[in-house]
């Protein structure tokens, strides 16, 4: 009775509901097979019809049209027909053992950085198959991004940690920044902020998390989004740690033309003991604002000549 009752409640349909990515996916019959093995795959399960149903989440710039061809060029399906509204979505049919056919659907979701796929297909084709393949392809809700990534889920995975660990978070967004993604990597740490409690970071994570958090920022082009961070980085920070966050101050608020807060992070950052060469000083671009003010000869002799 109690293993009856187990694979009844198994077969009910739910919502399922992701806090990580904030989005839903709630088809007509939803169950829910197995847990995703891919770090790109969401869900995996069943909806009304039997319609098999996944959702994946792909990351980059490509647009929807490539992304459609390459999925078609993948299946070498027939008969294919696609359009763009409500959403970009795409059909075709793949024909099994010369016996039956594949009918197979495809809706792409845009939001920042992200694709979010949902492909729903039935083994054999039906007078409602297409009706109830459409039913999942128009499924999926999206919240507002919450600055997510495939690779936090590729950290959490690694340690044995949940997506929303901040820990997590700063790691993920740190290896967005060494790889040149700074916005997504921006997203991450404005989250990893966000979620974290009083206490969870430890003092150096803290100041690591607010100086690539600004960091990034300044890399995507908001240097005034930036300075507030490198401020509390710098705040946060001790010895080496604490005068490189002055430095990439400086840097950020010349950039955002706040230059009295540059000139005072410079002072500040050099009267500490920061080694940086003239090289770098004389072709660093986010201070060439400052190197054109007259305050930048004064600083040269007082904190740099010498050494």
């Amino acid at each position: 009775m109690l293993l009856a009752s187990a694979a009844l409640a198994a077969e009910e349909p739910y919502r399922f509901e992701d806090p990580f990515w904030n989005l839903a996916f709630a088809p007509p019959g939803l169950r829910k097979l197995i847990a995703p093995s891919d770090i790109d795959l969401i869900f995996k399960g069943r909806a009304g019809g039997d319609v098999h149903v996944e959702l994946r989440v792909r990351e980059g710039t490509a647009d929807v049209a490539a992304i459609r061809r390459g999925v078609l060029e993948r299946a070498k399906g027939e008969g294919a027909r696609e359009g763009e509204e409500p959403r970009p979505w795409l059909f075709y049919a793949v024909r099994k053992h010369k016996v039956f056919e594949e009918v197979h659907g495809h809706a792409f979701y845009a939001r920042g950085p992200h694709w979010f796929e949902v492909h729903a297909w039935v083994n054999d084709r039906t007078p409602t198959a297409e009706r109830d393949i459409r039913s999942s392809l128009d499924a999926l809700t999206l919240g507002e991004d919450p600055g997510c990534g495939i690779r936090a889920r590729k950290v959490a995975a690694l340690h044995g940690r949940e997506p929303l660990d901040p820990e997590v978070l700063l790691e993920a967004g740190k290896q967005y920044l060494a790889e040149s993604n700074p916005a997504l990597a921006a997203a991450l740490l404005k989250r990893a902020r966000a979620v974290a409690k009083p206490g969870a970071l430890k003092k150096e994570d803290e100041a690591a998390l607010l100086r690539a958090g600004g960091l990034a920022m300044l890399d995507a082009g908001a240097a005034a989004d930036a300075v507030p961070w490198l401020q509390d980085a710098e705040k946060a920070a001790e010895g080496e740690a604490a005068r490189e966050a002055a430095y990439q101050l400086a840097r950020a608020a010349t950039a955002a033309g706040r230059l009295d807060v540059a000139f005072e992070a410079l002072d500040r950052a050099f009267a500490e003991g920061l080694v940086v060469t003239k090289a770098r000083l004389s072709k660093e671009k986010e201070l060439e604002d400052a190197r054109k003010d007259p305050r930048w000869e004064a600083f040269w002799k007082k904190r740099v000549q010498d050494r």
